[in-house]
């Protein structure tokens, strides 16, 4: 999926390996994350111009072109920044009831900066796409690209959490130049010899000495809508899909799949996918434990409903996975080339926050609580880590998930 492209660019702009996305556009460059970044710079420091000028009507606000010009020839005369001249759109006579208009952004912004002090990176782009509705601004445009595009804006969460849990001190601004760093770094690859990284939809009718196969796991392929949907034909589309992309490689194939994944900066585990299990075991290097695959799935299934006699308090829906040593890079180097050292030494998800300690959690182990996206669902487990809580939910219609306490705000129910 698009969404995925956005880890698989930052590594191999870490290797140092020249790459295109084909038919389509680099994950920096897509308009749904260039417009949270605009929003992020206003709120940092509202200096860049651009960045101001993009999202005065993203939604709309009405704001017009003589407006703006308005604003510009006053931030000209009082040689101040664009945004500056917005915040005394009340002294711009020029402007009339024009003004009016700029005082909700203005506003927004204002209350944003003043939350930014506190809150996590992570947590502010959830609380701009919220304030901002922007879900309903993208379906409005386009519907059927709507959930896509809020897909890409989970994926800048996920990159959001990640930096923040390799620094002790996370702020907007390192996270805004590291961003930078990376579209800049991306701009000026060179190199006929690429890597092409595209869709399965893309790459109908092409062939490959080479092909990789990115995230086989039941959950993301086939998705979630087509294995738990009442429409059978969904899932034989997708599985369609996965004969068109393995019949793609003309020498060699290659599948991969995460045994942890983030989405929207939380933690899910998911079971290969069942169209890799689906193909012989003559045609494969690696075996599959088909037999413990079935356990898994059945003991999950079985953890979440409460059946064959698994203790609600001790189940553990997560495989058990070995870690290859951990790969650290010099000091000096940007996060984007700092590989997965650290990442388990967790900075919290808060700005200057102490651990949340066991005893403030107002919920524990089999009890029921709401969550904001994924609904209501019950405790599995919770396991300290350096600087917060992970607590493991089974939830009603989301199935198993794993957050930390900070992050998730659960509330008992």
């Amino acid at each position: 999926t698009n969404a995925q492209a956005r880890l698989l660019e930052e590594r191999m702009i870490m290797e140092g390996i020249p790459y295109n996305v084909v038919g389509g556009t680099n994950f920096y460059a897509r308009a749904e994350i260039k417009d949270i970044l605009a929003y992020l710079k206003t709120i940092d420091n509202g200096q860049d111009e651009v960045a101001v000028k993009r999202i005065l009507n993203v939604p709309k606000r009405g704001i017009g072109a003589a407006t703006v010009e308005k604003i510009e020839d006053y931030a000209e005369l009082r040689d101040i920044g664009f945004f500056h001249a917005m915040e005394l759109g009340d002294d711009i006579m020029s402007l009339g009831r024009s003004a009016s208009k700029l005082r909700p952004f203005v506003a927004l912004i204002q209350d944003l900066r003043k939350k930014s002090k506190t809150m996590s990176v992570a947590e502010l782009i959830s609380t701009v796409v919220e304030r901002i509705a922007y879900e309903k601004y993208l379906m409005d445009m386009d519907s059927d690209s709507a959930q896509e595009r809020m897909e890409n804006i989970d994926e800048l969460i996920s990159k959001a959490v990640s930096y923040q849990e390799a620094r002790e001190e996370a702020t907007l601004t390192d996270f805004l130049a590291e961003v930078a760093l990376v579209a800049e770094i991306d701009k000026v690859e060179k190199g006929e010899d690429r890597v092409l990284l595209m869709t399965l939809h893309s790459a109908k009718g092409l062939e490959f000495s080479d092909v990789y196969l990115a995230g086989m796991e039941d959950g993301l392929f086939p998705g979630r809508v087509a294995l738990w949907g009442e429409d059978p034909e969904e899932l034989e589309e997708e599985r369609r899909l996965a004969y068109v992309g393995i019949t793609r490689a003309k020498n060699r194939l290659t599948l991969t799949y995460a045994k942890a994944r983030m989405i929207r900066g939380e933690t899910q585990y998911n079971c290969i996918s069942r169209f890799v299990r689906e193909i012989p075991e003559e045609v494969l290097e690696q075996p599959i434990d088909r037999g413990s695959q079935r356990r898994t799935e059945r003991e999950t299934l079985e953890g979440i409903l409460g059946l064959g006699g698994i203790s609600k308090t001790t189940y553990d829906p997560r495989p058990k996975v070995t870690l290859s040593p951990r790969v650290t890079a010099k000091p000096n180097k940007p996060f984007i080339a700092q590989g997965i050292a650290g990442l388990n030494q967790l900075a919290g998800l808060s700005k200057g926050g102490n651990m949340t300690t066991l005893g403030s959690l107002d919920y524990g182990v089999g009890d029921r609580v709401l969550h904001s996206k994924f609904g209501a669902g019950t405790v599995l487990q919770i396991s300290q880590e350096p600087r917060d809580y992970k607590v493991t939910i089974s939830f009603d219609q989301a199935g198993n998930k794993v957050m930390y306490a900070s992050f998730a705000k659960l509330k008992k129910i």
